[in-house]
């Protein structure tokens, strides 16, 4: 009998351990009675694996029923994650059962102007009709549900790859003030997009979470022939391996000066192959409010460093054409980062041996999953964390979470949750609890850890940087004097990358 009883009592643990997933008509029902507390946030897709992976190693930390609830399998457009605490996360109690809601669809500008104006935008909504995967308690990057309604919520906060300000920053192009980065149209809530004023700004309580390194991306055909024509191995993954665009080149394909069947600069100017010269140059880009295309356009055009074209800036080619092996120039505009994924390994184009780029942040790894694209060095600068800490790899912007205070003011529990986990993001060892995709793509600002870069090898020095362009509160940035400047400043992401400790 007392065996009995001793092998009852380990059944009883091992169905704890192996507790189901919460259900998605509990997770509704829950949040109309008030048990279940949602958190809504917009914004940035760049960031949505790291949001992921802290909800499940940090915020999750423990819990046996972490739950995914994806819009599709690979959650393109909205991913939300639930549990059951099992330590206190702001003001939530261990027990509290909590529900964050991403939307990723439409980029970073959502995770702006919509806190800005408190404005509803399309939000998943996870209920019974959410269908089951088969997973169970899966890992963060993999849909237990899919759930393909929306309706209109507000967020609580959002997120972009680049400052808010970045947003309603307008350039003269051809003598016409415009603005890069704001979507066409309306949004969700049938609102023109429009340039925020100063006081809509500054209604935003704004903080800098972390920094993400954006690599150039290529589907395989294009990897295997510029490691032919630089003395590598085609076909083959490993680092030394890794083929080299020059930042050059990718500037003037997405400015409009590459294009298949061109007397100028085509794909041959790279590879050396003949009949590349026919191919067309597809370019798998974000859309306008995308904080991926905020940092591309900074970085490769320097628009918004230089004012306007008269100076010498280059606008950023616009949706045009379609995917196609051969022929000259397709732009295709897409919502989010996994889009452009699909979009670099379209099989129209791939399956004909043709082209393809895009910008992709670091955090995605094609190889472990599996997809038929891969990260190039930029001038022979491999987009590793090792090099990108100091400066040695310079695609690096810094990524903000902003909440509207006074409508987070109103919402404590949801304003302690935010505020703790835009700190959590960006510290070194929260983001060593990552798993190593995720962590691949983000380093901790300088400002978030006191190690120096001549320190030995710990923690903050494998995740933290010592770079920076912009980190708002930044004791670096609000305190420094460069150049012989006698006045204190604050920088922002048109700076140039630079060494602050």
């Amino acid at each position: 009998m007392k065996f009995r009883m001793i092998a009852l009592a380990a059944m009883a643990l091992a169905g704890t351990a192996q507790a189901a997933n919460i259900l998605p008509a509990t997770i509704a029902t829950g949040i109309a009675n008030g048990t279940v507390k949602e958190i809504r946030i917009f914004g940035a897709s760049a960031q949505s694996p790291l949001i992921g992976a802290a909800m499940k190693t940090v915020v999750c930390k423990n819990a046996t029923d972490f739950t995914t609830y994806f819009d599709t399998t690979t959650g393109s457009n909205h991913r939300a994650y639930a549990c059951t605490l099992a330590i206190k996360y702001g003001n939530y109690v261990a027990g509290t059962m909590v529900f964050l809601n991403k939307r990723d669809a439409g980029g970073s500008v959502y995770g702006v102007n919509p806190v800005a104006l408190n404005s509803a935008q399309n939000t998943m909504v996870v209920d019974g009709a959410c269908a089951a995967t088969g997973q169970v308690n899966p890992p963060a990057t993999v849909a237990a549900y899919t759930c393909a309604a929306v309706t209109l919520k507000t967020p609580h906060a959002g997120i972009s790859d680049a400052e808010p300000a970045q947003f309603s920053k307008v350039v003269t192009i051809k003598a016409t003030p415009t603005n890069l980065n704001l979507p066409a149209g309306v949004d969700d809530n049938g609102s023109t997009w429009a340039v925020l004023t100063t006081a809509q700004q500054t209604a935003m309580d704004i903080s800098a979470i972390n920094q993400t390194l954006f690599g150039i991306a290529v589907n395989t055909n294009l990897r295997n022939a510029l490691q032919t024509a630089q003395g590598l191995v085609s076909g083959s993954d490993l680092a030394d391996q890794q083929p080299s665009m020059p930042r050059a080149f990718y500037a003037a394909a997405i400015s409009g000066f590459v294009k298949g069947g061109s007397a100028n600069a085509t794909w041959k100017t790279l590879t050396g192959l003949a009949g590349d010269e026919a191919k067309q140059v597809n370019i798998c880009r974000r859309a306008n409010g995308s904080g991926t295309q905020v940092t591309s356009n900074l970085f490769f055009l320097e628009a918004g460093v230089l004012a306007s074209d008269a100076l010498g800036m280059l606008a950023p080619l616009t949706a045009v054409g379609a995917l196609a092996p051969t022929g000259t120039l397709a732009v295709i505009e897409n919502s989010s980062t996994g889009n452009v994924e699909t979009c670099l390994t379209n099989t129209t184009v791939s399956n004909s041996g043709g082209y393809a780029m895009g910008i992709v942040s670091m955090e995605k790894d094609p190889i472990a999953g599996a997809k038929a694209y891969r990260f190039v060095k930029i001038d022979g600068a491999a987009p590793t964390k090792a090099l990108a800490r100091k400066g040695g790899y310079p695609y690096v912007y810094s990524a903000s979470m902003q909440f509207n205070t006074s409508v987070m003011n109103a919402l404590v529990d949801q304003k302690a949750f935010v505020i703790k986990m835009r700190t959590d993001l960006g510290k070194p060892a929260i983001i060593a609890t990552l798993d190593a995709v995720t962590k691949a793509g983000v380093m901790a600002n300088p400002n978030s850890y006191t190690a120096n870069c001549a320190n030995a090898a710990g923690t903050d020095l494998s995740e933290g940087s010592c770079v920076e362009r912009m980190d708002l509160k930044s004791a670096f940035n609000t305190n420094s004097y460069i150049n012989g400047l006698t006045a204190k400043f604050k920088t922002n992401s048109n700076q140039a990358l630079h060494i602050v400790k």
